[in-house]
């Protein structure tokens, strides 16, 4: 069963459902698009496919706005909001033209690209856990850690660009995912 190219109806459709978000850099929120009608839809639509045949587009319709909101509230903020940087929230704002292109594509290709992905292929994949291979790496490696001496400490066969021979490395389970590690 092969996906479907995306139509102006796909478009529109996106549009209507289309959170209400800052806008990017050519200052074009959803809502402007979306009050164009099919009209709108239609040349986001034409434009897409314009891009699917070799198109290049101009260099700004790549733009997007990096802003760092500050996270919380803190004591001098009416003075001056200052955070370090571990205490923002990076946000990339595309243009909206450009996100709604990439998300009615990205809605077409969903069920056959989820379809035909690996199994092993989890991260990303709708449907799957992402955690599943964290967890099966874990299993594996304790499993060869009881085989070859008896501990509990996690090893993983892994390879390297310089030698694609396997070696066995530590690795920490509970110190890569605190917040779900759990007591073997």
């Amino acid at each position: 069963d092969l996906a479907q190219p995306p139509c102006v109806d796909d478009c529109v459709s996106y549009l209507r459902r289309a959170a209400r978000s800052a806008r990017g850099r050519d200052g074009l929120p959803f809502a402007a698009w979306s009050a164009a009608g099919r009209e709108g839809a239609r040349t986001l639509h034409l434009v897409g496919g314009l891009m699917a045949m070799g198109q290049a587009m101009p260099a700004d319709f790549y733009d997007a706005l990096t802003v760092f909101p500050a996270k919380g509230d803190g004591v001098h903020d009416i003075i001056e909001v200052s955070r370090l940087a571990m205490a923002t929230c990076p946000l990339s704002l595309k243009n909206s033209d450009n996100t709604t292109i990439a998300a009615v594509l990205n809605h077409a290709l969903k069920r056959i690209l989820s379809a035909s992905a690996s199994r092993l292929q989890r991260g990303f994949v709708p449907g799957r856990q992402m955690l599943a291979n964290v967890v099966e790496l874990d299993a594996a490696g304790r499993a060869l850690a009881l085989r070859s001496d008896g501990s509990l400490d996690p090893l993983l066969p892994c390879t390297t660009s310089i030698d694609p021979f396997p070696i066995l490395a530590a690795w920490d389970f509970a110190a890569a995912f605190p917040s779900v590690s759990h007591d073997w």
